[in-house]
């Protein structure tokens, strides 16, 4: 089993095609749902392959970083690699914000 961040477009889409017809499960991980299941088609109509899925995943918010690790750990028997292909422009603000989820705990006064 392979999760591929940024897996809807660019190289991580080429990068699922490939993957998936050569017989692997691929996981897209996205946070916009349109995209990935259009993305989702796409790759397994190239493919050939219907061992592909997506799972929603939006890296900014903790809440959903732990919903999609608890689906996961539920549903898939293992990950075997993981290809993290995602970047993102994003504004000085929101990356200083992004940055304090991940370096404050829940509990910290400066995470809110």
């Amino acid at each position: 089993m392979i999760f591929l961040k940024g897996g809807n477009s660019g190289i991580g889409k080429e990068t699922a095609v490939d993957l998936a017809r050569r017989g692997a499960r691929v996981i897209i991980a996205c946070r916009n749902v349109k995209k990935a299941e259009e993305a989702v088609k796409e790759i397994q109509r190239r493919s050939s392959s219907s061992n592909v899925i997506y799972k929603h995943l939006e890296l900014s918010d903790q809440g959903s970083v732990r919903r999609f690790a608890e689906e996961f750990i539920r549903e898939e028997p293992r990950l075997d690699y993981l290809i993290n292909n995602a970047g993102e422009l994003i504004s000085r603000e929101k990356s200083f914000k992004s940055f304090k989820s991940i370096v404050c705990s829940d509990s910290s006064p400066y995470n809110q």
